[in-house]
């Protein structure tokens, strides 16, 4: 996964999913990030309007930093079960992956 590592203090998506894979509100996904959990923004695809999905997620192996690759397994499962094939790439072994090119943002705090 490529991308260009960022931080954010806004918790602004399309849609928030909760570090179980489940579509979430964003009350919910912050209640987690509260609880000492992370949360990724992801953003796919070009242009001005990119879809915007906000994952949670664990540490990395207990270092203290987001488990992003565990997120962006994540988003992707939920891109399939969601029908959401539009975002994603067909693998050569015949299944979808995530955009080889994708931008993410680790939520910091929310100002709400």
């Amino acid at each position: 996964m490529f991308g260009r590592p960022k931080t954010t203090k806004k918790l602004e998506a399309h849609f928030y999913v909760d570090s179980s894979g489940e579509k979430c509100d964003r009350d919910e996904l912050l209640e987690e990030n509260r609880d000492g959990w992370y949360v990724v923004q992801f953003y796919i695809g070009g242009g001005f309007n990119p879809l915007v999905v906000a994952v949670g997620t664990c540490s990395a192996r207990g270092f203290h930093q987001p488990d992003v690759s565990g997120a962006a397994g994540t988003l992707r499962e939920w891109l399939e079960k969601s029908s959401r094939f539009d975002e994603l790439e067909e693998s050569e072994e015949g299944g979808y992956e995530l955009p080889e090119e994708l931008f993410w943002e680790v939520l910091t705090e929310d100002t709400e």
